[in-house]
């Protein structure tokens, strides 16, 4: 092998090296992991947590978690069977935890938790259904 050959064989690999090194510092981390910026900001189903927690003769209670570890504004919406809009307040928290507390006017209610992110909503919706009783105890003694 001649020295000019090792030359050329070095600078082909030097060549070769310096475009692997600057495809890498141009290349933004988002074309490696293979998401855009806005879907790595879309909201998961996953950070969205709805819960039943209690009832009474008055009252149905849901408790709302919403991870949000970017602290984006948020809207939590609560709707009725209908559409109608019972319950809408903004928030902004990172670990949201939240009580909601709903009348309990009818023996049936369909209640609709809204999360509304960036132009994203994520939706969980409930049926309850309310049957009261009466138990009556009668106790007879013979005298």
């Amino acid at each position: 092998m001649n020295t000019t050959s090792v030359c050329k064989t070095a600078l082909t690999s030097f060549t070769a090296l310096l475009l692997v090194v600057l495809v890498s510092v141009s290349t933004p981390s988002s074309a490696f992991s293979g998401k855009t910026k806005e879907e790595k900001n879309r909201v998961a189903e996953q950070q969205v947590s709805v819960q039943y927690t209690s009832a009474d003769a008055n009252k149905v209670s849901f408790r709302i978690q919403f991870e949000n570890p970017n602290g984006k504004k948020f809207t939590l919406l609560v709707k009725d069977a209908t559409g109608e809009t019972l319950y809408q307040q903004n928030f902004s928290d990172v670990h949201f935890n939240k009580t909601v507390q709903l009348l309990n006017e009818a023996a049936e209610m369909r209640p609709t938790f809204v999360i509304r992110v960036d132009g994203q909503q994520i939706e969980r919706s409930f049926s309850v259904s309310t049957n009261t009783t009466t138990e009556e105890k009668v106790e007879v003694v013979k005298m």
